[in-house]
């Protein structure tokens, strides 16, 4: 198909431009307008981790047009589910996120403590409880439940690692050795260092994309045939360009990940049901 050997030449067209950007001074002042402009709350973000994220994502773009051309022909396209809860809470909190963030909605929204950030740490929370519950469902294979009360695990360390593990709700006081080296402050793992973020996300925001292009063909190495109960299906493939943008910016990315996580709990739960009232 033209459109994914478009993606193929965009991605060939971002690593060229990587490379000159990394060896050449070209783009000295552009990126020194850019960068301030896009206004990073890494402050250690600089042209030069700029050139990396752009490059990660051209060499994704290289694969992903490359596997879409070979396994997703006219004939074979994509199995996109649509979600329109799912993807209009991710298209909705966008330009949300992006207008509070450059100072054109209150500040409040997006603020430690605020109403997003408890938002999202209600959605790791629902998401473990639906885990769990489709986890204690025996008609579902072990291995599966095993990799659900490990997901339930995931998903509650992940909602205390957002509140600082109830630090700032208890004013419990920072241990010296913490304080020290966590850029907030507080107690947490995700806060010990900074400066590579953004890139940390693209290379996650990548992988998630690829994971979720492979999925329809099973193809996923070493997945092969495995966990099937637990494959989510083609509704979070619209997400892709959300996911790999978000990737900018901490509080967007987390939210579009946990929209998509919870929605992902929810149909594993539903699948469980399912499940089970037809084998009673």
């Amino acid at each position: 198909m033209t459109g994914w050997n478009g993606l193929r030449g965009a991605g060939i067209l971002l690593v060229i431009v990587t490379v000159a950007g990394l060896i050449g001074r070209w783009d000295d002042a552009a990126l020194e307008s850019l960068i301030p402009a896009l206004r990073q709350t890494n402050a250690y973000y600089d042209p030069f981790r700029f050139w990396i994220s752009v490059g990660i994502l051209g060499l994704f773009l290289i694969w992903a047009g490359w596997y879409l051309h070979r396994h997703h022909g006219p004939e074979r396209p994509l199995p996109v589910v649509w979600s329109p809860i799912l993807f209009w809470s991710c298209i909705a909190v966008s330009p949300v996120f992006l207008l509070s963030h450059h100072g054109l909605l209150p500040d409040f929204l997006f603020v430690e403590d605020g109403p997003m950030e408890y938002l999202t740490v209600l959605l790791l929370v629902a998401s473990a409880a639906f885990a769990g519950l489709a986890a204690r469902r025996q008609t579902l294979p072990k291995p599966d439940r095993i990799l659900l009360w490990v997901f339930f695990g995931g998903m509650l360390f992940l909602a205390l690692e957002e509140i600082s593990w109830g630090q700032r709700i208890f004013g419990i006081e920072t241990p010296e050795a913490l304080k020290e080296s966590n850029v907030q402050g507080e107690i947490n793992l995700h806060n010990l260092t900074v400066g590579w973020n953004e890139v940390v996300r693209m290379v996650l925001a990548c992988i998630l994309s690829a994971v979720l292009l492979l999925l329809p063909r099973d193809a996923v190495p070493g997945l092969r045939g495995r966990f099937m109960a637990l494959k989510p299906d083609g509704r979070y493939l619209p997400l892709i360009p959300i996911l790999l943008a978000s990737h900018l910016y901490d509080e967007w990315f987390e939210q579009v990940v946990s929209f998509a996580i919870v929605s992902y709990a929810w149909l594993i739960y539903r699948r469980s049901n399912s499940t089970q009232s037809t084998l009673v």
